[in-house]
């Protein structure tokens, strides 16, 4: 091999890693199994108010992807931010805390049937070991918007666990830092609710 061959190769090296050999997690699969094994040590304040909620249309589509220097490049985690959410949202703790929720699954109205919380994910970025997470919370009313707010909360980083432990542990690492952002924006959500005058 000549060494404008070698030079070729080595260019050539670092693309074929990175495109044809990408090992991908898609790790909202994962989170069902994650949280019955892992129950939320979070205790949410109570709700004073329950009701149905809904994702919005670019919540429930959304998509992120990232690598991970730390358990090698050719590893691509992918966060579907509105599935986890879902699940999180009828985890036991939520469930205590608003005291039932349900999904709203059609598109009818909901007048006289009560409040209706509505999640929009407004900024996603998983960086520094942890998730930070942008979630405007709309409450309607008959219809109406009675309650509107933009929460930005960060997971904890679970940075040692993801150097040491692999791709599965990054997975889990990832899991445990989207569900700590959800959980401090529902805690400041709930505070914010029992405060305000609907």
């Amino acid at each position: 091999m000549n060494f404008k061959q070698s030079i070729t190769l080595g260019l050539l090296l670092p693309v074929i890693t990175l495109t044809g050999c990408t090992i991908q997690h898609p790790i909202a699969d994962d989170y069902p199994n994650y949280v019955a094994k892992n129950k939320s040590q979070v205790s949410l304040p109570a709700s004073q108010h329950t009701g149905q909620y809904v994702l919005a249309p670019a919540t429930k589509g959304h998509r992120y992807e990232f690598r991970a220097f730390t358990v090698g490049y050719g590893h691509r985690w992918i966060v579907e931010f509105g599935k986890i959410l879902d699940v999180t949202l009828n985890q036991p703790n939520v469930q205590t805390a608003f005291g039932g929720l349900t999904q709203k699954t059609d598109a009818a109205s909901n007048a006289g049937s009560g409040l209706l919380f509505e999640f929009t994910l407004t900024d996603y970025e998983y960086k520094n070991h942890r998730a930070y997470v942008g979630l405007q919370i709309d409450v309607k009313k008959e219809d109406k918007v009675v309650f509107s707010r933009q929460y930005n909360a960060k997971g904890d980083s679970k940075g040692a666990q993801m150097f040491f432990g692999g791709p599965f542990a990054m997975t889990s690492a990832t899991l445990a830092s989207n569900r700590s952002a959800i959980e401090r924006a529902l805690t400041q959500f709930i505070d914010d609710l029992n405060r305000a005058n609907i």
